[in-house]
């Protein structure tokens, strides 16, 4: 399954002055062990390192897209070949005069063996994705094919408590429905994001 995560970058004296950034997972809360830890570094102006002593990855790659002078996206795209017990994620960023920026994000991501969807999911919930991605629809008219999803079962909310669950829609989801709008991501791999928004509350949806 492929993971694509996108994460807002500013730097006062231009995006284009980030030396480094480097997504660090496959560890829990924040207790690092660092013969255990995943990591993917980019350097400018250099090739993507990869370190995976636990061969959880078949492929990654990490990459720093410019919005405007002052503002980016952190964009990693990482497949991996087997599954991962729940992990913090930690993004490190400096700058050429080794201005640092660490961010952690406290046990988010857990890959599980993916089950292939059996149904087919419509073209207008594509369409639904482009538009909204886009700002031609709203966030509401958006929800609503997602619990269509819901409705049909090729979204699971299993083990969803309602209270947990916020109707806040981070603004990095519109990168994904517009990937998969274009087929740059998977029906699957769609699926299994909205699903882990929806798991884990940052996704609000009608069952």
């Amino acid at each position: 399954m492929e993971l694509v995560l996108s994460i807002e970058l500013y730097e006062d004296r231009g995006i284009a002055n980030v030396y480094h950034s480097e997504v660090l997972f496959d560890f829990g809360g924040l207790v690092m062990d660092e013969n255990n830890l995943t990591s993917i570094i980019y350097e400018k102006d250099s090739l993507t390192t990869i370190n995976d002593p636990n061969e959880l990855l078949s492929h990654a790659s990490l990459q720093i897209l410019e919005k405007d002078t002052d503002n980016g996206v952190l964009q990693l795209k990482v497949k991996f070949q087997k599954p991962m017990d729940t992990s913090s994620v930690q993004i490190v960023t400096w700058d050429l005069e080794r201005n640092t920026s660490i961010k952690t994000f406290e046990n988010i991501l857990r890959i599980e063996t993916p089950q292939e969807s059996n149904k087919e999911i419509p073209n207008w919930v594509k369409s639904s994705a482009s538009w909204w991605s886009n700002g031609q629809i709203s966030d509401d008219d958006f929800v609503q094919g997602l619990e269509f999803l819901v409705k049909e079962d090729i979204i699971s909310v299993k083990d969803v408590t309602s209270a947990e669950s916020s109707s806040e829609i981070p603004s990095w989801i519109k990168n994904n429905a517009k990937w998969w709008s274009e087929d740059s991501l998977s029906d699957d791999e769609f699926v299994s994001g909205i699903e882990y928004l929806i798991k884990t509350g940052i996704l609000s949806v009608q069952k």
